[in-house]
């Protein structure tokens, strides 16, 4: 588990978990973001109702088969699997065979990048 994680399970947990957790909150909201899962076109690794945790990231440290997620000017947020990197942008693909992607879409901006998924919460 990442170390800043454990940290904030820790702060949650605490005696004093609301204080704790707005004390913490700024500095995650800058770091972190929770987002449901829309759509099925990560289909059946990520199901509809599912949420992801992301760490928001630059993007030097996007690389090969990480899943992010980005903002696209038509299709807004989008979540996908990264394929490749390449000089021209990032070649992503979704899991579901009628996913909107890289095939339809072209490469993604690095500069779109919102951040990388680093925990699946399913859906009970």
């Amino acid at each position: 588990m990442l170390p800043l994680l454990r940290w904030f399970i820790l702060i949650f947990r605490s005696n004093d978990e609301r204080l704790a957790l707005q004390r913490s909150q700024p500095f995650l909201n800058l770091m972190f973001q929770v987002l449901r899962i829309h759509g099925e076109s990560m289909s059946p690794e990520y199901e509809e109702g599912d949420f992801v945790l992301i760490m928001k990231i630059f993007r030097g440290k996007i690389k090969m088969d990480d899943v992010i997620v980005f903002q696209h000017q038509m299709h807004g947020t989008l979540i996908k699997a990264v394929e490749k990197i390449t000089d021209e942008g990032i070649y992503v693909l979704g899991r579901g065979e009628n996913s909107l992607d890289s095939r339809r879409l072209g490469p993604v901006n690095p500069l779109s990048v919102q951040g990388r998924v680093i925990w699946h919460i399913r859906r009970a």
